[in-house]
C-alpha cells in the first residue's frame, strides 16, 4: 500500500485552482488594451479582486503568476498579430527609422549644396593676420552656412619661449553683416 503524502504544519494550500487562475489570467489580459502598460502586480490586483479574495492574498504565488501571465501574453500576441515572416512590427520599425535617418542626412547635403551655391560669391583681396612674427594672408571664401569671410591654415615656424617651434595655423573669420 502506497503512503499518503501528509501536508507539513503550517504549510498553506494554494488559495486558487491552477486552472482558474489561467483562465482568469486570460481574461484579463484579453480585456487589456496596452499590455506594455500592465505590471504584475497590476494583474494580480486584478486577480484578487476578480475572484474576491483579500488583498495580497496572491503574493506566495507571485511566480507562478508570473510565468502564467508571460504564457498568456504570447499567446494572446500571436493570436492578434498575423505571420509577418521577416518584417515583424519592431525590424519594420527599425527599418522606417533608418530610412528617416538616411533621408534627414540626404536632405541636409541637398541643403548644404544648395547653400554654397546660393551664397553670395566670395569677395576679392584677403586679410592679412600676423601671428608672432609671421604673416598670413587669409583669402575671401564662401562658407557652407551661406556666409561670406576669410580662411587660411598654414604651418608656420614660431618662437616659443626663445625656441623655434613648429605650429599649425587655422584662421576663421566669418562676416556676420
Amino acid at each position: 500500500m502506497a503512503p499518503v503524502p501528509v501536508q507539513a504544519a503550517g504549510a498553506t494550500k494554494p488559495p486558487v485552482d491552477e486552472e482558474v487562475l489561467e483562465l482568469e489570467i486570460v481574461r484579463i489580459v484579453r480585456g487589456v488594451q496596452d499590455l506594455e502598460a500592465v505590471s504584475l502586480k497590476q494583474l494580480r490586483a486584478e486577480l484578487e479582486k476578480n475572484l474576491m479574495l483579500e488583498a495580497g492574498a496572491l503574493q506566495e504565488q507571485k511566480s507562478h503568476i508570473g510565468t502564467l501571465a508571460a504564457k498568456v501574453v504570447q499567446q494572446v500576441r500571436k493570436e492578434l498579430l498575423p505571420d509577418c515572416g521577416d518584417h515583424t512590427p519592431r525590424k519594420e520599425s527599425r527599418r522606417q527609422s533608418k530610412r528617416q535617418q538616411e533621408i534627414d542626412v540626404s536632405a541636409r547635403k541637398k541643403k548644404r549644396r544648395r547653400s554654397k551655391a546660393e551664397a553670395e560669391p566670395p569677395m576679392a583681396g584677403c586679410l592679412q593676420v600676423m601671428v608672432g612674427n609671421a604673416s598670413v594672408e587669409a583669402p575671401a571664401k564662401a562658407f557652407a552656412s551661406g556666409k561670406s569671410g576669410f580662411f587660411a591654415c598654414e604651418r608656420l615656424e614660431l618662437k616659443v619661449d626663445g625656441r623655434p617651434r613648429q605650429a599649425q595655423c587655422l584662421i576663421q573669420c566669418v562676416l556676420l553683416d
